[in-house]
């Protein structure tokens, strides 16, 4: 699953947005939070840390899988540290 992760990180960045949007995003999205809720933390991070990644290819997206996410994890740290990220991200583009 790390191995999945950096793969999925490094095409999120190398890639144009557009060929993400959408559908794609939404189903790597929802897939990627159900191993953010899995036991093992180092996975949650990194799961986290793709997340990241993602909201630059669609914000809106990813931030709706989340917030739908939230309510059926365990714990809900990891999905309000990424919205609170997203939150950031875009007070950050409204001062750009």
């Amino acid at each position: 699953r790390f191995a999945a992760i950096k793969a999925l990180k490094s095409f999120f960045v190398a890639a144009s947005p557009c060929h993400f949007k959408g559908t794609v995003i939404n189903y790597m999205s929802e897939q990627i939070l159900i191993h953010m809720d899995d036991p093992n933390e180092k996975l949650q991070y990194a799961c986290l840390d793709l997340l990241k990644a993602a909201l630059k290819i669609d914000h809106g997206a990813v931030v709706k899988q989340v917030e739908v996410a939230r309510v059926s994890h365990r714990s809900d740290f990891f999905c309000c540290e990424l919205l609170q990220h997203a939150s950031e991200v875009e007070r950050l583009k409204d001062f750009a």
